[in-house]
């Protein structure tokens, strides 16, 4: 289906008039343009039309509103900390893109966290080291985070007070946390997230912090992804932070979700060199397979957090580097066969290529930066004081005496 529709074909899909068209793009509910040909005539967004079409059958048939919403659905929750719309990813009113070019994690992290934005927080106030047996620092990234976080679940009485004050406190120890987790070295006094990975990953390479930073906002939040709900259903429970951020961990490492950089880091071993991209790529689209890390629903324009992620790699790069020139070459290529842009994934695994950063880390990037948002949104669940409880529809065998 073409990317527009005139007003003509417009008014046929939706079977509405001409008056109809103009008053639901007033009300913003379809965005239309002019064309390049002549300003007078405007176009309208397939996709709206798409979505206004699926609206109106979903309010005659409620049961397939409800399947539907489950799968990249309508939304089903209200949410005042993260915005996708138009191509672009927003964080309470602020675009993130443009937070990832200029401010700090840890300052983004409590955006999220504080609407308000009123509260202090003690970041950097170098926190106690957990004794944890040195074997949980041999795991993978996840498991690692897991462990550690169960361990310190236990000695954290701070954890259950409830207040939002005391919450995003506790967020600040489980991001702390978890950094010092991914390095196995004690965070400095006054020293940052991305700096104490920049420093202890990338041997503080010239612009590693900045670019560990622009990666970990990236990741921080995105809507009512399967983890970000996951987190929500956990804290709707009442259970605390250290559960939430679990959670969300076991979520995260799938293979559909953040787990998926293994997947793209898989695909560029698989490739190489440079010039083997094409008989690469070529080979899994005549197989029929997927292209992992390209293509994104919420993107159709191509995902800008990968689109920085990769510019800001190759910036940090010499020229002539080979990580950087393979990326490139696949990016190219997948874009010519398939029309299909680079998403998240590829981006946070130019990060690792370009710094050299040790391996997994473009998932436990995704995850300490994920962590804020998880923290976020169980907040926000918090303040709500209600359980998420869906009914699911049996389709099973009926009991007798029901039939």
């Amino acid at each position: 289906m073409p990317t527009y529709m005139n007003a003509k074909e417009a008014c046929k899909y939706l079977g509405i008039t001409p008056a109809t068209l103009y008053s639901y793009v007033s009300r913003g509910l379809i965005r239309s343009e002019s064309t390049t040909k002549d300003h007078r005539i405007r176009r309208y967004y397939t996709e709206d039309l798409d979505q206004l079409k699926l609206r109106k059958a979903q309010r005659g048939n409620p049961d397939i509103a409800a399947k539907q919403a489950l799968d990249w659905g309508s939304p089903i929750l209200e949410s005042a900390i993260t915005l996708i719309a138009d191509n672009k990813l927003y964080y309470r009113g602020q675009d993130a893109i443009e937070l990832a070019q200029n401010a700090e994690f840890e300052e983004v992290a409590q955006l999220l966290w504080d609407e308000d934005e009123h509260l202090r927080l003690d970041w950097y106030a170098n926190p106690d080291v957990l004794r944890v047996p040195s074997d949980i620092l041999e795991l993978p990234f996840i498991p690692r985070f897991q462990a550690i976080l169960a361990y310190a679940s236990t000695q954290d009485k701070a954890a259950f007070a409830t207040s939002p004050q005391n919450q995003m406190q506790t967020g600040v120890r489980i991001l702390e946390l978890m950094t010092m987790a991914a390095t196995g070295k004690k965070m400095g006094l006054g020293i940052g997230i991305a700096e104490h990975l920049a420093v202890h990953w990338a041997g503080n390479k010239k612009h590693a912090q900045r670019l560990i930073d622009a990666a970990l906002i990236l990741c921080a939040d995105h809507e009512l992804n399967i983890s970000a709900f996951t987190a929500r259903c956990v804290a709707s429970a009442g259970s605390p932070l250290y559960a939430v951020v679990q959670a969300g961990l076991a979520a995260l490492q799938g293979y559909k979700h953040g787990g998926h950089t293994e997947r793209v880091q898989a695909l560029l071993d698989e490739i190489k060199s440079p010039g083997k991209a094409q008989v690469a790529i070529s080979r899994r689209l005549k197989l029929g397979e997927s292209i992992p890390g390209f293509g994104h629903k919420l993107y159709p324009e191509g995902d800008p957090r990968a689109a920085l992620l990769l510019e800001s790699s190759q910036a940090a790069t010499r020229r002539n580097n080979k990580r950087m020139q393979r990326i490139t070459a696949t990016s190219e290529t997948v874009e010519r066969l398939t029309e299909k842009k680079p998403a998240l994934d590829t981006g946070l695994v130019a990060v690792a290529e370009a710094l050299k950063l040790p391996e997994g880390a473009p998932l436990a990037l995704f995850a300490i930066g994920r962590t804020a948002g998880w923290i976020g949104q169980a907040i926000e669940q918090y303040g709500r004081n209600q359980l998420i409880r869906p009914r699911a529809r049996y389709t099973g065998v009926q009991p007798e005496i029901l039939q």
